[in-house]
């Protein structure tokens, strides 16, 4: 699993990233997809609310804090991404 980020660690926005398409990898249920940022989670990637759900608490596991009202109902990986802050 991904390395657990500390309390004030600054996390670079690319292994922010990084970060969130290998635990999107994860949980997928097609495990050979090439994740992009333009990626619909539930449309594209397959993603339930149980996924989401899932994907949400590994992220949190991994240090990263989720602001999940910036997070849509079909939201794309990158709006994902954007909603996304590393715990201080």
């Amino acid at each position: 699993m991904a390395e657990v980020i500390q309390a004030g660690q600054v996390m670079a926005e690319s292994n922010k990233r990084e970060l969130v398409f290998k635990l999107i990898k994860e949980i997928t249920p097609n495990k050979n997809i090439s994740i992009k940022l333009d990626q619909k989670l539930c449309d594209d990637l397959g993603l339930c609310s149980y996924d989401m759900m899932l994907l949400i608490s590994l992220m949190e596991e991994n240090g990263l804090s989720v602001n999940i009202t910036q997070i849509g109902d079909n939201a794309t990986v990158e709006e994902l991404v954007k909603a996304v802050d590393c715990e201080e």
